[in-house]
């Protein structure tokens, strides 16, 4: 109830008086009558344990093995000399040497069983312990058997280590084995997390391999087993490893908050799971500070990592705060819970008076010998309540009696009753000034059932797979837990969920499941030429159990489903009768390739094909003797050691012939993606030639132009006297009108090898012709040169046409 101070509660059994002062977290039990015929004992005031030498089976005697093998061992024993009751099952607990970790194995009634699963050369201890109604027997004397060598299979891998410790991984290492019996095909980590039954594993080639994704501060249990072609070898020597610790990865869970009074506010919770944790948790811290006040900053405490409750104290009257908690080990604190919210009393509670009576008070059975307790505290809230006292008996209130100082507990069960018996319960609440007004409550309790075997479900033993065909196998086992009488067509509502998969040490393998109502199953997707896993669970009602241990197999070889891909031909220069073939191997080859065979002709429609076979997984061969100057027809398909594929399409080829350089002009039907590359190649590199071509064309036209306009020109003389004329108002003359009167003269060039051509805008003064030389002083000057004035005009004209 609100309000009330509260502690956590222990069961502890005394002959102390109710009223006397007690320490608090613990119950406190109080016998009024006399226990002759009850399960208490008046001596001690305590309850009195289930007296196992007189109710629960002897030990098995006479274990022994009557058959020892390299992966299995039959035990055969006797049964208890003092059963006490029907033996309902035998279990039989086996440990490999130098391993802390020991399995279960299932025998069901009868007295021997064949355990499986073993490796060779390996040393094992077995015990056989009955079970009855009531529950487990002795164990029998621990039995060390040594498994017989297995021939051809590797001996264990040498020094196992594991150098590399991180919170959520491990790296494992380890040497070749001593003896391989021939090439080690792989190897296998297994490693299994504690207070587990699932083996989980890795298959690698290497020899190390790191384990990611582990759980923090975790032990696992780590070894390492060989494989040739042969099968499994020795396991190494197994390894205990923990993972680093790291910060809580959870809040505490459980927070209730409630005012305990005017100025106090009880906080409890509980720690985070194990899983949360992630190490040793060692304390907890608490926030809290005044709600929608914003100037508060609030304050913070911190309590040891075993306290589950707290108090604050000091706190304001009328007042509602906030708290929140967060859970610490050496690493750090972890994530915070949400805020939670009280409100402080306005007044402290009062304790003048006994406590009202509980406000309600209900049972219902829990079984044959137990009875389910709930009730609600007092109506009157303003009294403080320290308690409750819960009493029973057969037809009689309080024989016996129970505190429980956790006010806040609301439900409690009384254990220990006699089946189909009448009870009468009673509760009432107390505090300093004593017990309050008792509430009573009458229930009978059920009738006993029948013996049953144990409810845990064990997870099938012995799986096997037989492959049938390429796509399927047939899974068996053992369920040491069904009847006899429904192993032939199983038991309704029961039922197993097979998974398998392909995937082998993928860090996400994708499985297929598929349910059985029996012992075994068909399963009939699978790929041909393929290793798979499988294992299997029972499921029953709303249980279900562990995986079984895994079981691996590889389905047969089946024929290429499709043909060789890419066949070209290529010749061979300088032989027309040689051709070089090529291809790649089929996409489905279902197997490993063998060979392949080729078929070709030169005529398409004849049954008198010419056949090659390669053999091995080569991927060209050459084929001889061919005739130049015909067009042959090729085709191949591909074999392994279950059929051959079907035939790739034709492709055709024509020889060379004598009078043709050597190469064959390949018919459309065998155009590939490597000659239609070659032939864009080709083509690019004839239009880049053109282009280059055509701009050398244009520029070697472009410089003769410019060399002839650069050693002619027209020069226009003047006989007159001298003329000043601006160059932009000459206009040039019609050379067709005036031709008889123009002479073509050589423009003089400068110092630099340029056209001494830069336009004027006024003649000089008179044109001068160079002086002649001696040769051209004897020479005849022509009568049909211009005069000077005409030869100046041409001069200007030509000098602005080139400015």
């Amino acid at each position: 109830m609100a309000g009330n101070i509260q502690a956590s509660s222990l069961l502890a059994i005394s002959d102390m008086d109710p009223s006397s002062s007690t320490p608090p977290n613990q119950y406190h039990l109080t016998s009024t009558t006399s226990m002759t015929a009850s399960p208490l004992d008046t001596s001690t005031g305590s309850i009195e344990a289930i007296n196992e030498t007189l109710t629960l089976p002897s030990a098995p005697q006479s274990v022994s093995a009557i058959m020892v093998g390299p992966r299995s061992v039959a035990l055969r024993w006797l049964p208890p000399t003092l059963p006490r009751g029907e033996i309902l099952v035998y279990c039989v607990l086996y440990k490999r040497e130098g391993s802390e970790r020991e399995r279960a194995y299932n025998a069901t009634a009868r007295v021997e069983a064949i355990i499986q699963g073993l490796h060779p050369n390996t040393s094992y201890t077995f015990r056989v312990v009955a079970y009855n109604a009531l529950g487990a027997g002795l164990a029998s004397s621990a039995l060390p058997v040594k498994t017989e060598p297995e021939d051809h299979v590797p001996s264990p891998p040498l020094n196992v280590n594991i150098p590399v410790v991180g919170t959520s991984s491990l790296l494992v290492t380890w040497e070749k084995p001593t003896v391989t019996n021939g090439e080690i095909k792989h190897y296998t980590l297994y490693y299994l997390e504690e207070d587990t039954s699932v083996e989980r594993h890795v298959v690698t080639p290497q020899l190390s391999y790191e384990l990611t994704g582990l759980s923090h501060f975790t032990l696992y249990s780590i070894w390492v087993v060989a494989h040739n072609g042969n099968g499994a070898g020795t396991t190494s020597q197994e390894l205990s490893v923990q993972t680093l610790s790291d910060k809580p990865s959870e809040p505490p869970a459980n927070v209730t908050v409630e005012p305990s009074g005017a100025t106090s506010i009880t906080v409890r919770w509980q720690p985070p799971s194990r899983r949360g944790q992630n190490g040793i948790i060692t304390g907890y811290k608490l926030r809290y500070k005044k709600k929608d006040v914003k100037k508060d900053k609030g304050e913070t405490v911190t309590t040891a990592g075993d306290r589950r409750l707290y108090v604050i104290t000091g706190l304001n009257k009328s007042t509602t705060y906030q708290i929140k908690l967060w859970a610490m080990n050496v690493n750090g604190s972890g994530p915070a819970t949400d805020w939670f919210s009280a409100e402080t009393f306005s007044q402290d509670l009062g304790e003048f008076t006994v406590p009202d009576i509980p406000a309600s008070l209900k049972a219902r059975p829990g079984g044959p010998s137990s009875i389910i307790v709930s009730w609600t505290p007092p109506a009157d809230q303003s009294i403080m309540v320290r308690g409750f006292t819960l009493g029973w008996g057969k037809g009689v209130p309080d024989e016996f009696v129970k505190q429980i100082l956790d006010v806040k507990q609301r439900s409690d069960e009384i254990t220990g009753l006699e089946p189909n018996s009448d009870y009468v319960i009673s509760l009432r609440a107390f505090n300093e000034m004593g017990d309050g007004p008792q509430k009573y409550e009458s229930l009978r309790t059920r009738n006993e059932p029948p013996p049953q075997a144990p409810k845990v479900l064990i997870p099938p033993m012995g799986l096997k797979s037989e492959v049938l065909s390429p796509y399927s196998m047939r899974i068996s086992w053992i369920d040491t837990t069904l009847p006899d009488q429904f192993q032939q067509h199983g038991e309704e509502g029961r039922h197993y969920l097979v998974r398998y998969t392909h995937l082998l040490g993928a860090s996400n393998p994708r499985y297929k499941y598929i349910n059985a109502n029996i012992t075994s199953v068909q399963i009939n997707d699978l790929r041909p030429s393929t290793q798979y896993e499988f294992t299997v669970k029972v499921v029953r009602a709303k249980k279900e159990s562990e995986w079984s241990m895994i079981v691996l197999n590889t389905t047969q070889e089946a024929a290429p489903a499709s043909a060789p891909r890419d066949l070209t031909v290529v010749s061979k220069e300088g032989d027309p009768s040689l051709v070089n073939l090529n291809w790649q191997p089929p996409k489905s080859a279902n197997g490993q390739i063998s060979g392949y065979t080729i078929l070709y002709s030169s005529d398409p429609n004849t049954d008198q094909w010419i056949e090659e076979s390669v053999v091995g997984d080569k991927m060209s061969t050459n084929v001889r003797g061919l005739e130049p100057g015909r067009i042959y027809y090729f085709k191949i398909k591909a074999r392994n050691s279950a059929g051959s594929s079907p035939y790739s399409s034709t492709v055709t080829w024509t020889t060379a012939s004598d009078m043709q350089e050597a190469g064959g002009i390949p018919n459309s039907n065998q155009v590939s993606n490597t000659m239609i590359l070659y032939t864009i190649i080709g083509c690019c590199i004839a239009f880049v030639i053109y282009v280059a071509a055509v701009l050398i064309v244009l520029c070697c036209c472009r410089l003769n132009s410019s060399t002839e306009r650069s050693k002619k020109g027209y020069v226009k003389g003047n006989t007159g006297g001298k003329q000043q004329a601006p160059a932009t108002q000459i206009n040039p003359p019609d050379l067709w009108i005036h031709h008889d009167q123009m002479e073509l003269k050589a423009i003089e060039k400068s110092s630099q090898g340029s056209l001494d051509l830069a336009p004027t805008t006024q003649l000089q003064g008179e044109y001068e012709p160079p002086p002649k030389s001696q040769h051209n002083a004897s020479t005849p000057s022509s009568n049909n040169s211009l005069d000077k004035h005409h030869r100046a005009f041409a001069t200007s004209y030509i000098g602005k046409l080139f400015d």
